[in-house]
């Protein structure tokens, strides 16, 4: 008879134990057919950041030592494998081969170009200031810095315009890349615009 109670008991125990047992949670970082795992999400992200490091520094020395780029003010942005070019270049030769070496690094997926086009940089260096100040066209320049406040450009930045012989000059600084692009932008849209030099600093 105790021997029954003793069997009767341990069934009923067993009974209990099992649906307990697997109805367990799984821990998140367990594979139920091969074991513990590790977690992609925050280490995926790492191996990204340290990827699209190596491919922004790749691309950066290709640019500086490439003969066609010399002097090009190109600003390299990379993420998940995509990278960006923002800046400026005196030919649209040389944005065409910025493109093409960027697309050419290990592990670029893809590439947007979005460098200006600002023509060959000959600077009025001969001008003194106030040789500069009798051939500005006064209302080439006011209508250019109008422009510019009604595209939104004077958030966050300084901007002074001088227009010499239909030769826009951008002068000051602006936040961002794009800041620095959208105004030279602007500028050729002037009519009558030879040239536009662009000597806005990004801070």
């Amino acid at each position: 008879m105790q021997q029954y109670r003793l069997l009767s008991a341990l069934l009923a125990f067993s009974l209990f134990v099992a649906p307990v047992a697997s109805a367990a949670p799984i821990n998140e970082n367990t594979d139920p057919a091969n074991g513990p795992v590790l977690m992609a999400g925050p280490f995926s992200w790492a191996r990204n950041r340290s990827v699209d490091a190596k491919i922004r520094t790749s691309v950066k020395m290709a640019i500086w030592n490439d003969p066609v780029l010399d002097n090009a003010k190109i600003n390299i942005d990379v993420r998940n494998g995509n990278v960006t070019l923002n800046g400026a270049v005196p030919t649209q030769a040389q944005a065409d081969r910025a493109a093409q070496i960027a697309r050419s690094a290990a592990d670029v997926k893809g590439v947007t170009n979005k460098l200006v086009v600002i023509g060959t940089q000959t600077e009025p260096y001969t001008l003194t200031d106030k040789a500069v100040e009798k051939v500005d066209n006064v209302q080439t320049s006011a209508r250019i810095r109008a422009n510019i406040l009604k595209e939104g450009l004077s958030e966050g930045a300084e901007i002074k315009v001088r227009t010499v012989n239909d030769i826009v000059i951008l002068e000051g600084h602006v936040s961002s890349w794009d800041q620095y692009n959208r105004a030279s932008q602007v500028a050729w849209r002037t009519p009558g615009i030879q040239k536009v030099i662009n000597r806005l600093k990004v801070r």
